[in-house]
């Protein structure tokens, strides 16, 4: 169940395409969702920017193997050195490719207020290149700062997969960068502030509206 601020058009089918700067960003930030999106038949794709600071070829695998528990039609892998990811014109135009390849009307991305600088880079990146792109949405990072919510997902029914997906990065579950009982804490979190409209929520996914012209389902929705 989709919760709104504000009352929305509601469309059918659409493309679907999740931004990040590394493996495991989009999982942590909207894997819920995605997974919600691909029930609902949508087509679904990940862009991952970066194959992290090392264990690279680990990585790509850990996102591969991810991806295949959230069901995405496909993860691009343009392998950008994580040392020269910024909103410069040529990885602006990286990105374009991508989204004239697919043809999203939906993008999920990073936060351009973040503390993580990669983030932001990817954040203002993608925005630029997503300019003709009617719906695009802010998803969490667990580095981003003053995060106001315009948009919640009941993710009730796909938390678990969300949890294998991130459980597939086992690089950074053993470094200390992924854990999952901050991303359990933080989508009960979000559920809790959706009390006062479903008390029976167990878990959600918030999210930052940069751009909404219309929306596809995903299980449904409620104003």
């Amino acid at each position: 169940m989709v919760y709104w601020l504000g009352v929305i058009k509601m469309v059918d089918k659409k493309v679907i395409l999740a931004v990040g700067a590394h493996p495991d960003d989009i999982e942590w930030g909207c894997g819920g969702t995605l997974k919600l999106h691909k029930n609902a038949g949508n087509e679904v794709y990940a862009l991952v920017l970066t194959d992290g600071e090392c264990n690279h070829d680990r990585r790509v695998m850990e996102s591969k193997e991810s991806a295949e528990i959230l069901g995405l039609d496909e993860v691009f892998f343009p392998h950008l050195p994580i040392e020269e990811l910024s909103d410069n014109r040529a990885n602006i135009y990286l990105i374009e490719e991508y989204i004239k390849k697919i043809d999203p009307q939906i993008i999920y991305t990073t936060p351009k207020n973040d503390r993580h600088q990669d983030h932001r880079y990817c954040a203002l990146a993608t925005l630029s290149a997503a300019r003709k792109v009617p719906n695009i949405f802010i998803y969490e990072t667990g580095s981003n700062m003053l995060f106001t919510p315009h948009m919640y997902v009941d993710i009730s029914e796909t938390m678990n997969e969300k949890i294998k997906a991130l459980s597939k990065h086992k690089t950074q579950i053993d470094r200390g960068s992924i854990q999952l009982s901050d991303v359990y804490a933080l989508a009960k979190y979000r559920a809790s502030q959706l009390s006062k409209i479903n008390t029976t929520l167990e878990y959600a996914e918030a999210f930052e509206i940069y751009r909404i012209l219309s929306y596809p389902k995903t299980s449904g929705m409620e104003i």
